[in-house]
């Protein structure tokens, strides 16, 4: 009588190699969608602290200011900020870094009542923060 020796076919180890692929490739995607939100989620952090300077800045009478004079950095890691002083103005975030955010951007703009909401152009709207939707 022959021993049969214990272990996989081969076609057991095909079929978890695959699931294993899967997976990953999954992961791969969800890991890309989380990276890119959470670079833009950054950006807006970069600009929102920007918002009480610019009005402080407006109820002065002031017409003309940049980012530097309402306490942001006009570039960090995660993007360029321009300031465009109005009553109606809005503070801009242009975005670097992942490629399916890169020159996009998210803005604060601010209405005439003072109010302010967030805009972008971009296209998924997954990757926008929760205020932005």
């Amino acid at each position: 009588m022959m021993s049969r020796t214990k272990g996989f076919t081969l076609i057991e180890l095909m079929i978890v190699v695959s699931i294993i692929a899967i997976l990953a490739a999954i992961a791969l995607q969800a890991w890309g969608l989380f990276t890119a939100r959470s670079q833009v989620v950054t950006g807006m952090g970069d600009i929102s602290t920007g918002r009480s300077g610019f009005e402080v800045l407006l109820a002065e009478g002031r017409s003309n200011f940049a980012a530097n004079d309402i306490g942001l950095a006009s570039e960090t890691a995660r993007c360029s900020i321009d300031v465009e002083p109005a009553a109606t103005g809005f503070i801009n975030c242009t975005l670097k870094g992942d490629p399916k955010i890169a020159g996009s951007y998210v803005r604060l703009s601010r209405s005439n009542e003072g109010l302010w909401r967030c805009e972008s152009d971009l296209e998924d709207a997954r990757l926008l923060p929760g205020e932005c939707r």
